[in-house]
């Protein structure tokens, strides 16, 4: 992708693999003393999907939503030291995914790679919009939406913090 978009670089079609490929994630920080959100836009044109312990691909993409808990992580909000959660969302999905799966794994006991051969699902259809920024804020009741005439609006009920670009945008 890195050589294809060089080559283009200097033509009318710069572009090209980016809007082809190229979507936005969000990396979203949550404290549980204040509720501060974080949220920082990042690009992408392929997304790497967790095998290890996984069956299928939505369950993978599921556990992302769900995110982690980061200990000792310095709130913005309330300057406390908190365990936070760490989840990604889709913020624009590209017109064509890439999955990468990541299949080696770190063996602390050997101190090598270890490559995962297990069987991971992946559907005929996937649908995004369980894993997308605005539907898993809305599901928790963070985004409204009130319903016009014709069509449907939507307004962000607790706004905590703008999206943050990622280094180099």
């Amino acid at each position: 992708m890195d050589r294809i978009e060089r080559g283009l670089k200097d033509t009318r079609h710069k572009y090209l693999v980016e809007s082809i490929f190229g979507g936005k994630t969000v990396s979203q920080m949550r404290c549980p003393e204040c509720n501060y959100v974080k949220d920082r836009l990042e690009d992408f044109s392929n997304k790497t999907l967790t095998v290890k312990d996984f069956k299928s691909v939505e369950e993978s993409l599921k556990a992302e939503v769900k995110g982690e808990e980061i200990s000792d992580y310095k709130c913005s909000g309330c300057h406390k030291k908190v365990d936070v959660t760490k989840r990604t969302l889709f913020a624009e999905t590209p017109n064509v995914l890439i999955l990468h799966l990541q299949r080696l794994v770190f063996n602390f006991d050997t101190f090598q790679n270890d490559k995962l051969n297990s069987h991971f699902e992946f559907p005929t259809i996937l649908d995004l919009k369980p894993y997308s920024y605005h539907e898993v804020l809305k599901k928790e009741g963070l985004i409204k939406e009130k319903k016009g005439e014709e069509e449907e609006n939507t307004e962000e009920v607790k706004p905590k913090a703008a999206p943050e670009k990622a280094k180099g945008e």
